[in-house]
């Protein structure tokens, strides 16, 4: 029977950089690609377009947030796929308006959900309008 995603053979829930490991250990086994490859590529984006979030420079965010989520969902990382979302979703906030971000945040919160991870609480807040955006 195949295992729950974000959980170990017995059971036990995978942490953040645990669910990345695994994902990046099945990208490389599938194309050959380095991990450290990977891994650097996937944070460089994340990083930067927060960076560029907190610079007010949404529009490299955005350049960065949509590669960094790219590459979340080539490797099935799926944590870093919903970080990516919310992220993303400031930036269009600030560009493109509010239903560009909800739906961003609305992907990043079932996905948050699925994975039983607490930044669901802070995104059912925001898709509801009891928690403003940063």
């Amino acid at each position: 029977m195949a295992e729950a995603e974000g959980e170990e053979p017995d059971g036990g829930a995978l942490r953040p950089e645990e669910r990345l490991g695994a994902a990046l250990r099945t990208a490389r086994e599938q194309r050959g690609l380095s991990l450290r490859a990977l891994a650097k590529r996937l944070f460089r984006a994340h990083s930067l377009g927060r960076v560029f979030c907190e610079l007010r420079r949404f529009e490299d965010a955005i350049d960065c947030e949509e590669r960094s989520l790219a590459i979340a969902r080539e490797v099935g990382h799926r944590w870093g796929e919903a970080r990516s979302l919310e992220v993303l979703g400031i930036a269009l906030l600030q560009t493109q308006g509010v239903e560009a971000a909800r739906g961003c945040w609305r992907q990043a919160f079932k996905i948050f959900t699925g994975l039983g991870a607490p930044q669901a609480d802070d995104l059912r807040a925001r898709l509801t309008g009891t928690l403003d955006a940063p």
